[in-house]
């Protein structure tokens, strides 16, 4: 035995050990707690061979491989959509490479190229550069043959101010023959979302596409789009900023406006601007119903105080929705800073999904900011993925897109591809090609 096996040998019985005193035990059910019924398979690598056994304590799940030829892929989600345009990138290693290797991804795909049985694991957290508890650079560790640890729970030393329930991140596995492993995996994510209204992707013309940001929008702004809606087939209207009486800091109107401490500036911030609705809402609904078309809200959650104001974001939100029927709600200027601010943040969205018994469906912006990501808030919503400006309108696409699992296969608008060499791993980036943003967030 080599010097560098020992050695990977025993970090792995040393992280072996310290998970299991500490305190965390898998379910009787899980792969973890049964390791026999994951032989065969592994998990993903970071092209670093002899790299360092990955802490215990936050470990999430366990896996036991016997099989020795396995292709391993990681796929890594990039969110921030306004300044990436490469959104999965895969890295793929063959594990007959002894030695120690860890990744950062989202999803782990994991072949055995003797029998073509396969493993998807899919960490249902946010994206590995908006976790705040990570505790090192690492999702996943293939140790050698000996097995593959999951990381990344979510759980640190809870901070004061945090529920005594704590959920921790989710982990899928999927297994499957390779030729159906991806499929399978696009179909339980649509799964998991919402069934109520948008259960398929939705198209929806916005607002905020006209260049003139909250200035022009009013009554009879709103008709004018409605008319010309019917002539698109475009289903949906969502009303961006500047329909409520205050102004945030994209205002053209006002300057000095607010990206947060919305209800501690003023108790009217959220309600329906007199000036440009003297009618309220109630109009320009009727007009939409009458076309049979929908009207959709933009709406900025506070995010002042890690999120403390968000049982009166979810009042706002249940009342428009009790009052007009709005249930398309786009989630936008979210500033997520700590875990106690993301797990007050999942509250918002629970309160909103049992408050209208799930006919709400929120649309979470992943364009800027640090923000849940791809899969981390699955079954509340569906995702803001990018504003097309073609001809002056702006079409909003939302749906599952890059979350489908790997490049060229999960993104229905991949254009080209391009391909990089590390350490003898492959590297693949799909990009999502856009028009330029009338305006950033």
């Amino acid at each position: 035995m080599t010097r560098a096996r020992r050695r990977c040998l025993g970090r792995a019985r040393r992280c072996r050990s310290t998970a299991r005193t500490s305190g965390r035990r898998a379910p009787r059910n899980s792969a973890a707690a049964q390791p026999g019924r994951a032989a065969r398979h592994a998990a993903v690598e970071s092209n670093r061979p002899g790299g360092r056994a990955v802490r215990g304590d936050d470990l999430l799940a366990t896996l036991a491989v016997e099989a020795r030829h396995i292709r391993l892929t990681a796929v890594h989600l990039h969110d921030i959509t306004d300044h990436q345009d490469f959104l999965v990138e895969e890295r793929s290693l063959h594990t007959g490479h002894l030695g120690c290797h860890s990744l950062s991804g989202n999803l782990l795909e994991c072949v055995n190229a003797a029998t073509g049985d396969s493993l998807l694991l899919a960490r249902l957290a946010p994206t590995p550069e908006a976790e705040f508890t990570r505790l090192h650079g690492a999702d996943f560790q293939w140790l050698d043959r000996l097995g593959v640890g999951v990381y990344g729970t979510g759980i640190d030393q809870p901070p004061a101010g945090l529920p005594e329930v704590v959920p921790s991140y989710g982990l899928v596995l999927l297994a499957a023959p390779q030729r159906e492993l991806r499929g399978r995996w696009r179909a339980h994510y649509r799964g998991r979302m919402q069934p109520a209204v948008f259960a398929r992707p939705l198209c929806l013309a916005n607002t905020w596409g006209d260049r003139n940001q909250d200035a022009a929008i009013n009554a009879a702004f709103v008709e004018r789009e409605l008319a010309a809606l019917e002539e698109t087939g475009i289903r949906g209207l969502m009303l961006d900023d500047g329909w409520q009486a205050g102004r945030t800091a994209n205002s053209k109107l006002r300057k000095g406006g607010l990206w947060e401490g919305y209800h501690a500036a003023d108790s009217a911030f959220w309600t329906i601007d007199p000036e440009k609705f003297p009618g309220g809402l109630g109009p320009v609904v009727a007009a939409a119903m009458r076309r049979g078309r929908e009207l959709a809200l933009w709406f900025s959650p506070d995010s002042a105080a890690d999120f403390a104001n968000w049982e009166k974001d979810a009042a706002i939100l249940l009342g428009l929705h009790r009052e007009h029927g709005i249930r398309a709600v786009k989630l936008d200027g979210v500033k997520l800073r700590s875990r106690l601010g993301e797990q007050r943040f999942g509250r918002l969205l629970e309160a909103l999904r049992r408050g209208s018994g799930g006919a709400i469906v929120p649309v979470l912006d992943v364009t800027a900011e640090i923000r849940p990501g791809y899969l981390r808030e699955i079954g509340h919503g569906v995702l803001f993925m990018e504003t097309a400006t073609p001809t002056g309108a702006t079409t909003t696409r939302t749906g599952p897109c890059a979350t489908s699992g790997s490049s060229r296969a999960g993104c229905p608008r991949s254009g080209c591809t391009s391909s990089s060499s590390t350490r003898g791993a492959t590297a693949t980036s799909t990009p999502v090609t856009r028009s330029r943003r009338s305006a950033t967030r």
